[in-house]
């Protein structure tokens, strides 16, 4: 079967929340209370399976600011915390890592291209990032559901109007992305940034970045049918 449709996680995958958050931290806080916070977050917030990180929640670092920077800067009293998660709050950030924008300009001439995202301030994001300028759909899974759960994915693909095995899905999540899209029929390509050590099954592609993503799509399409 041909490529139908190329659908792409958002956070993680297309904008950097880890690199973001550090590069502001360092910036307003220094060096010790970036090490910190990071350590703290990929403690309490990281998914480990054997050994591997399957899933990274560093955004919430940013949406649960009130509740992980006193956890994580515990020696801090509450008016200096208060005072650095207000400058974090208004200096952030978090855009696109520096290889997606050009490969989403090559791939926007040549495939449809949709966002499939937990994430529920996604409208904004579509604002804030243009995402449109890409993008046909950005979409979040019906209520009450989310990524890895079959139905999130049924629910893009049918929004799409392309069977599952048409649709590409790029993500950085194993657990939520590959998994998930690999349970439900979809091709999935696993963006691996950060050389995690896991071995992927059969039926999973693995992009060491968004450089490698335009040639990975090209050979699919000239196989003319998608594992």
């Amino acid at each position: 079967m041909p490529v139908s449709a190329v659908l792409f996680d958002l956070d993680d995958t297309l904008i950097d929340w880890e690199g973001s958050i550090e590069r502001c931290v360092r910036e307003l806080g220094g060096d010790d209370v970036a090490d910190e916070l990071l350590a703290w977050v990929r403690e309490h917030h990281w998914t480990r399976r054997d050994g591997v990180v399957v899933h990274r929640n560093t955004w919430k670092l940013h949406e649960l600011a009130d509740e992980c920077w006193p956890a994580a800067l515990p020696h801090l009293d509450a008016a200096e915390l208060a005072l650095a998660v207000k400058r974090f709050r208004d200096e952030l950030w978090v855009g696109f890592f520096p290889d997606v924008v050009p490969a989403l300009d090559l791939l926007a001439d040549t495939h449809r291209l949709g966002v499939l995202s937990n994430n529920h301030h996604l409208p904004a994001e579509v604002r804030r990032l243009r995402l449109d300028d890409w993008f046909e759909v950005a979409l979040t899974p019906p209520e009450g559901v989310y990524k890895p759960d079959r139905r999130a994915f049924d629910h893009a693909c049918t929004t799409v109007g392309a069977l599952p095995a048409e649709v590409v899905y790029v993500g950085d999540s194993i657990l939520a992305d590959v998994e998930g899209a690999l349970a439900a029929g979809l091709v999935p390509v696993w963006v691996d940034r950060y050389d995690d050590g896991w071995v992927p099954p059969a039926g999973v592609h693995r992009v060491g970045s968004f450089d490698a993503l335009p040639d990975l799509l090209d050979g699919l399409a000239r196989s003319n049918r998608v594992r």
